[in-house]
């Protein structure tokens, strides 16, 4: 891992920079410079979006301290930082030698760098300053790839088209891009990148691309290769002509190698951009009765894609300071793809509650859809009736959300009792403090929800989702809650629930330390087991992986495993760090040969990657010789006493049984010399001129004395007394 340089915090009145970094520590011409840290809003990660953007600005020459230039040059690049961290990479690094100024600045909205400027040129709420050396140039790395070229592109895989010819695509359709390249040296994995988009003078902007892996073997002359890869057309571009096109190799040493930039090439054809006009009320209900509806019905027409688009109408006052809207309604209409301009008609309906006066009628009406706005009816809308009086009881929170972390939602349910005319009412709930002088709230939030006309009493259910911040301390958790009706006479507020919202503070990202290699067992036979014994550290949720251990020979493109285990490793959640151990068993089967083995251990899957340091030279593998003199097992019950037998070797080695082929008298014994792992014995008994079948796995005494066995599970010759 490349060596780092760590600068000090950055300090802004909000904002500060924190754990920012450098690397290499000393760059050299046209090498690739990383910057990254976090940015943090009152000591918290800030989750963003929020711009961040690094200057290096070249050290001046003596003939710029002769005669003076407007500031020295600079290069900058930036990133948008999510969830507090950044990364900010200067590809192409610097073409002077000497000291450079680093400074790197946190912007609160949208922030480019163009050329020797930011924009907009807004003041920095965050910086940070340092210093580092640039020395001589990188030396030039061996090509590995050349001619890399487009030679075609088709439209789902047909007909290819050769540049400069254009390609017409629908939504839905793929671009095949037909690639060519040649390759030489060692073997190289990465990726293709096609892009189609838009070429011009800050580089390509990319709309759709599609990435895709690959791997070419050593060689050592120039080979050549041709691949293709899909881009799929989806609506995130625009129907039209004249988009570009290009690939390249991304992820390999020395940089990325791009083919020729295409241009005008693909033409996406569609219904072309939404067309919405003639906007008009053409119906609508008139007089209506206060609780009851009105029906407004509206024409328009439409040319462009298939869309869904929000149908909008009011009834209110219109004057000179515009439109007074007293009552609306809304919903969604989807609009079919129409390639020509098309009437198109829909509906929508207003509730008729209290908060408008009959006795003010007539009223006006317009309507909208999709920004469009219909010429405005004046006098149109009558209402008749006493307007019903609205009646709200039993406001009760029936559930929320606790305990929470920052940057959950607490959803608070309440349950109230209505009865009156269709109303549209907002509900509110707070979280904070209640005391003598009554209720503090520090987080809150509200919705609005709609009520049919009911002539007896209801019960009804909301729900509010309040944003738990910072501004909540975990430490003076708990905390109380109460919800209320906004625009109701009298108040309509629940009781207040004290203590009930505990804040916790947030389970730390899983972490992995002191991950390593504690026992083993140095001296195995083949056929026996490796116990491997591994120790380390932990913090963060609750987290399930693999323990992975090997033993084999490390070099330099790695390490070769030969025989291995897996065990599954599981971790509760804890946020400070804890000691845990995990054992893998490494079965040392025929696949490795006896000599002396490197070991080493891997974590994988949803705990966070770690890998111990390997141990060389630490495992000893014996190979298992035993000569042996067998003893009768396994007689059944069934076949009662026997008059001979005679033994099979299944010797491993050739695949096939060994044998003399004589048969023996009870009292008799044999011998087998250099049994090997996988081997065992089969025994036929016969009483008279009958046979019984094999009985396979039999015991028998070795000349050590001791007694084994083979174990058909294990696969190998066992000792069992």
């Amino acid at each position: 891992m490349a060596e780092i340089v760590q600068l000090s915090e950055g300090e802004g009145l909000l904002f500060t920079l924190t754990d920012i970094s450098y690397s290499p520590v000393s760059p050299r011409m046209n090498e690739p410079f990383i910057v990254k840290g976090k940015v943090n809003l009152l000591k918290i990660p800030f989750v963003g979006p929020i711009w961040v953007i690094a200057t290096a600005t070249y050290p001046e020459t003596w003939w710029e301290e002769i005669i003076p230039i407007w500031g020295s040059p600079e290069v900058r690049a930036t990133d948008i930082a999510l969830g507090g961290d950044f990364e900010i990479t200067f590809a192409k690094g610097f073409q002077r030698e000497g000291e450079f100024s680093l400074s790197v600045r946190v912007y609160a909205g949208p922030t480019i760098p163009i050329d020797s400027v930011v924009l907009p040129p807004a003041p920095a709420v965050a910086t940070a300053e340092t210093t580092f050396i640039v020395a001589g140039e990188v030396p030039p790395q061996e090509e590995l790839f050349q001619d890399f070229n487009i030679v075609s592109y088709s439209k789902n895989g047909g007909t290819p088209v050769t540049p400069p010819g254009v390609l017409e695509l629908d939504i839905g359709d793929r671009c095949r891009v037909n690639l060519v390249y040649s390759h030489k040296g060692p073997a190289v994995s990465g990726k293709f990148h096609a892009a189609i988009g838009n070429y011009g003078t800050f580089g390509f902007d990319e709309i759709l691309f599609k990435e895709q892996s690959f791997s070419v073997p050593q060689s050592d002359d120039w080979e050549t290769y041709e691949q293709s890869i899909d881009i799929i057309i989806t609506s995130a571009i625009s129907p039209g002509s004249g988009y570009d096109l290009y690939c390249k190799i991304m992820g390999i040493t020395g940089g990325d190698v791009l083919t020729e930039y295409l241009q005008n090439v693909v033409t996406i054809v569609g219904a072309g951009e939404p067309q919405l006009s003639d906007l008009q009320v053409v119906d609508y209900d008139s007089p209506v009765e206060a609780g009851g509806s009105c029906r407004v019905k509206v024409r328009f027409t439409y040319q462009g894609p298939a869309v869904s688009q929000t149908l909008y109408a009011a009834i209110g006052n219109y004057g000179t300071f515009g439109f007074d809207e007293i009552l609306k309604g809304l919903k969604t209409i989807s609009i079919p793809e129409s390639q020509t301009p098309t009437e198109y008609e829909g509906e929508v309906s207003i509730s008729i509650t209290s908060a408008i006066d009959p006795a003010e009628s007539p009223y006006d009406l317009y309507a909208k859809v999709g920004g469009i706005i219909s010429p405005v009816l004046k006098s149109v809308i009558y209402v008749t009736g006493a307007p019903a009086e609205e009646e709200f009881r039993n406001l009760e929170i029936t559930s929320y959300d606790s305990p929470l972390e920052v940057g959950d939602k607490c959803r608070v349910r309440v349950e109230f009792d209505y009865r009156g005319p269709a109303v549209s009412k907002t509900f509110y709930a707070a979280i904070g403090n209640y005391g003598t002088f009554g209720f503090d709230e520090i987080l809150k939030n509200s919705k609005t929800i709609s009520i049919s006309k009911t002539d007896s009493w209801q019960t009804y259910s909301a729900y509010v989702d309040i944003s738990i911040t910072s501004a909540l301390d975990p430490d003076d958790s708990p905390y109380d809650l109460y919800a209320k009706i906004n625009g109701v006479t009298p108040a309509v507020i629940s009781p207040v629930l004290e203590s009930v919202i505990t804040v916790v503070a947030a389970i730390p990202n899983p972490e992995i330390r002191n991950f390593k290699i504690s026992s083993y067992d140095s001296q195995v036979q083949i056929g026996d087991y490796c116990q491997v014994k591994c120790s380390f550290e932990y913090q963060g949720p609750a987290k399930s992986g693999t323990l992975r251990a090997a033993i084999g020979n490390a070099g330099t493109f790695g390490f070769d495993e030969i025989v291995y285990d897996t065990e599954s490793i599981s971790v509760p959640e804890t946020t400070s760090w804890k000691a845990y151990t995990a054992t893998a068993r490494i079965y040392i089967s025929t696949a490795i040969s006896a000599g002396i083995y490197d070991l080493y251990a891997k974590v994988t899957g949803a705990l966070p990657d770690v890998i111990t340091p390997t141990k060389y030279n630490v495992i000893t593998v014996t190979k298992v010789t035993v000569s042996f003199k067998m003893t009768i097992w396994g007689i059944p019950s069934d076949f009662g006493s026997y008059d001979y037998w005679s033994c099979y070797y299944y010797d491993p080695g050739i695949g096939g049984f060994v044998s003399d082929y004589k048969w023996y008298s009870p009292s008799s014994k044999i011998s087998f010399s250099n049994v090997k792992s996988g081997g065992y014995l089969a025994v036929i008994l016969a009483r008279g001129s009958v046979a019984s079948d094999y009985y396979y796995s039999p015991s028998f005494t070795a000349v050590d004395g001791g007694i084994y066995q083979y174990d058909l599970q294990l696969n190998r010759i066992s000792k069992i007394g």
